[in-house]
């Protein structure tokens, strides 16, 4: 009897792990911002005034002494089947001031100030109109790490927010603000229409990004949670420990009927 527990309490473990597993990027860059990224085999990815370092990628944002506002555009043509769908996992080394406007996600060509930004220590999502969505709790300070993950269901038009893992906020996004080109997607660069900026993109600031994840889906809370450790998920020395206990009372279970 001790033997069949065990033996269901390993397959429960191998489900439940396997299905935390199960969600896969179409897209990792998290192990290419190093000092060995090859640019030329990443012609989907667009690099202005941004170096890659063996700590990330550094930008530079608008204020730095060439005067050219950081860009990073990614081609998700060839990625994403619907710029309607999908999640995207933004890990960062930190970012120089985050109290201000910083904007993390553009999703109309740099034409409208629309998209995902900082705001207060934050993230927001904000329209032209003056809608915005914003989360409650300052989790982004400055030049510390964080992550923000961003999905949008094109089945509901749901659209959540995310900072490590945890829920910030949520909307309906009926009027697809959220929706981009996937030809033209820009990735901490802002827009040339932010008010009063004169079109010189200063809510584009310096900071490091460790890695970019694109997801072809969006992923549920618990999936976000489980790429950042959030949750009851047990680590992988929590793993080994829970399946070599269980293999050690099946073990013990054998011998006794013997």
């Amino acid at each position: 009897m001790l033997h069949r527990a065990a033996v269901a309490s390993l397959l429960a473990i191998a489900t439940v792990h396997g299905a935390a597993l199960a969600a896969a990027p179409v897209a990792d860059y998290s192990v290419q911002f190093n000092n060995l990224f090859d640019a030329a085999a990443h012609p989907e990815l667009g690099l202005v005034n941004a170096n890659v370092t063996p700590d990330g990628l550094q930008t530079h944002g608008f204020y730095n002494d060439q005067g050219i506002p950081s860009q990073i555009t990614l081609d998700a043509s060839s990625i994403l089947p619907s710029a309607g769908d999908y999640t995207i996992d933004l890990n960062f080394g930190g970012v120089a001031v985050t109290r201000w406007s910083v904007k993390l996600l553009d999703f109309a060509n740099r034409t409208q100030d629309i998209g995902l930004y900082i705001d207060n220590h934050n993230i927001n999502f904000y329209d032209y109109q003056g809608g915005s969505n914003m989360g409650s709790s300052p989790l982004i300070q400055d030049d510390t790490p964080f992550s923000v993950t961003f999905s949008r269901s094109s089945a509901t038009n749901l659209v959540v927010g995310y900072i490590n893992g945890v829920q910030q906020f949520s909307f309906l996004d009926n009027l697809g603000l959220a929706v981009f080109d996937p030809r033209q997607f820009y990735i901490f660069t802002d827009d040339v229409a932010t008010p009063g900026s004169g079109g010189d993109a200063y809510e584009s600031r310096a900071g490091v990004i460790k890695g970019i994840n694109i997801y072809k889906t969006a992923l549920s809370s618990s999936d976000v949670g489980s790429l950042h450790g959030v949750g009851l998920v047990p680590e992988p020395e929590t793993w080994a420990l829970i399946l070599s206990g269980l293999l050690t009372c099946a073990f013990v279970g054998q011998r006794r009927r013997g």
